[in-house]
């Protein structure tokens, strides 16, 4: 790698391919690079969507203080809590997967997870009341006898 942190490619080492081919791959590669982590990621879902901090983590149903860890202590969430941001967000499920990777989690790994698949998969979402988003799966999770998500856990 050079200093600009690119990866560059030995054209004596290739020989059926021409330069412009490279240079498309180049960019492909450099598209797939896995390296935004879980704030860069929250961040960048805040302004596409445009969120503030108090919306995020108010719609979430998580206090202010685990919400500004992640930024300033750079700690990780834990599932649950990631659940809850995916809904205060209200993120597709390649939106939730790609928030799940980037803290090395798959999803969905247990029942709880599904549920919340099958609410963002069908659009159950309320877009009037964000708030009501968090309460509505907790209901659905109660149903189940699950652990609720948000500051209302057990």
């Amino acid at each position: 790698m050079n200093r600009n942190n690119e990866e560059k490619y030995d054209l004596s080492k290739i020989h059926s391919f021409n330069k412009a081919t490279l240079v498309d791959l180049d960019t492909y590669l450099k598209s797939h690079k896995k390296d935004k982590t879980f704030t860069d990621i929250l961040l960048d879902y805040e302004i596409q969507l445009n969120k503030t901090r108090v919306e995020v983590y108010s719609s979430s149903g998580i206090s202010k203080e685990l919400y500004s860890s992640f930024f300033s202590k750079k700690t990780l969430p834990k599932r649950n809590t990631l659940l809850a941001l995916t809904i205060g967000l209200k993120l597709n499920l390649i939106q939730c997967r790609e928030l799940f990777s980037s803290c090395g989690y798959e999803f969905p790994k247990n029942k709880t997870e599904l549920i919340v698949a099958y609410y963002i998969s069908h659009d159950l979402y309320d877009y009037k009341q964000d708030e009501e988003n968090i309460m509505r799966v907790n209901e659905l999770l109660n149903a189940y006898d699950l652990e609720v998500l948000g500051s209302h856990s057990r």
